[in-house]
């Protein structure tokens, strides 16, 4: 997933839901499938579920392996289903986007929050490039 969004410049979205969500279901089948499924412009977000009930470890961005809650805390998730933007590192690009009403209000925070984040994303120094500036 990083290698792909690096060579895309795109941003990550990781969302974290549960088995038992409903309101995570509805954000599924109501917002993240449609999105996937138009995710053929440039700038569109990779998108990636993260069930907080795994247990173990998980394939960090940098190709290692971290224990699950370390991964869960590390974005301050508390509550499902959580949505954070991320870029090729796993930096967070803006707040998290917690909790679900409906469809209509969560497009339009989502859509706000991905045009933060490929500004950001526009604006940033490569991590090669700030290194060989050291």
């Amino acid at each position: 997933m990083a290698e792909i969004a690096r060579s895309s410049g795109a941003p990550v979205l990781v969302v974290f839901t549960a088995a038992d969500c409903g309101y995570c279901a509805r954000l599924k089948s109501e917002v993240l499938e449609p999105l996937r499924e138009a995710a053929t412009n440039d700038g569109a977000p990779l998108v990636r579920e993260y069930r907080t009930n795994t247990q173990g470890k998980v394939l960090d961005f940098d190709g290692s392996r971290t224990r699950a809650r370390t991964f869960l805390r590390r974005y301050d998730v508390f509550a499902v289903p959580t949505a954070v933007l991320l870029d090729a590192n796993g930096r967070r690009l803006g707040e998290p986007i917690v909790g679900f009403d409906n469809a209509e209000n969560y497009r339009r925070l989502l859509e706000a929050e991905l045009e933060m984040a490929r500004g950001m994303l526009r604006n940033a120094t490569p991590v090669h490039a700030y290194a060989a500036t050291r």
